[in-house]
């Protein structure tokens, strides 16, 4: 399928495995240049060594994204491997809990550390992307699109959508993706 995204810059959180891996091979089919980041750089160089052995672009970038700083050091480094832009933000990277433990099992700190990673994460990494440049936020099913469809919530600075499951805010989740265009970030 081809959507007219040739050269975008694409930054995708979380592109190791699963559904970021599959957005990212699928960005790449598109003929985006791809920054790829996260903690785990040794699990995402195989998926950018994949990008690149098809004709694609990917560079890894090391990211904590439960710190501010690192999100910004991250988005500063795909600009300047990519021409000063970022078109796309893809925010995958996301938890939803130790393995094998019910809600009562989890300790406070656990579930502190996936609230951490699942909003402060996404919402690091926006903030980056959108001091450089205006977006406009959609998105498709599977994901509910904000409160109010497919349009930013009223008086929000950052619009969002929610994956069922994620624990979380339904304003921030690790499914949010911006697209870069001339109109701000409300709905047309």
């Amino acid at each position: 399928m081809k959507l007219s995204l040739e050269d975008r810059v694409v930054l995708i959180t979380g592109p190791a495995k699963g559904m970021g891996a599959a957005i990212t091979h699928a960005f790449a089919a598109e003929g985006c240049k791809l920054a790829l980041m996260g903690r785990d750089t040794a699990a995402i160089q195989p998926v950018a060594d994949e990008v690149k052995a098809k004709g694609g672009q990917a560079i890894v970038i090391a990211c904590d994204l439960t710190d501010a700083s690192q999100c910004e050091a991250a988005v500063d480094a795909t600009k300047e491997a990519f021409g000063g832009r970022i078109d796309v933000l893809v925010n995958v990277a996301g938890g939803s809990g130790p393995i094998g433990k019910t809600g009562v099992q989890t300790t406070p700190e656990e579930f502190d550390e996936i609230v951490t990673l699942n909003m402060n994460g996404c919402f690091h990494t926006m903030r980056s992307v959108l001091r450089t440049i205006r977006y406009k936020v959609f998105c498709e099913p599977p994901l509910s699109c904000s409160r109010s469809g497919s349009s930013p919530l009223p008086g929000a600075p950052l619009a969002s959508s929610h994956r069922p499951r994620t624990p979380g805010s339904s304003w921030v989740s690790p499914a949010v993706v911006i697209v870069r265009t001339p109109h701000s970030l409300r709905g047309e």
